[in-house]
């Protein structure tokens, strides 16, 4: 039987996942939560999609110094 094992890596983006939207839960009225929670999704996913499409540009466009810059941004 193969058994999945998520790596030490994995175990800590779940960990502070779930820290984010903890402390997003606390940080805002219970009436603003859904607003907070979509910023998260939004970051994370727009990030994900918006990512390659700006590292491409990067790496056309802009000495290799910037690419720290930008990561660092």
């Amino acid at each position: 039987m193969h058994e999945h094992r998520s790596s030490f890596s994995d175990l800590c983006h779940r960990l502070l996942t779930l820290l984010i939207i903890g402390m997003v839960a606390d940080m805002y009225d219970v009436d603003s939560h859904q607003y907070a929670l979509n910023y998260i999704v939004l970051a994370s996913c727009g990030g994900s999609a918006i990512g390659p499409i700006v590292g491409a540009f990067v790496e056309k466009n802009l000495s290799w110094h910037w690419v720290f810059w930008i990561q660092l941004m």
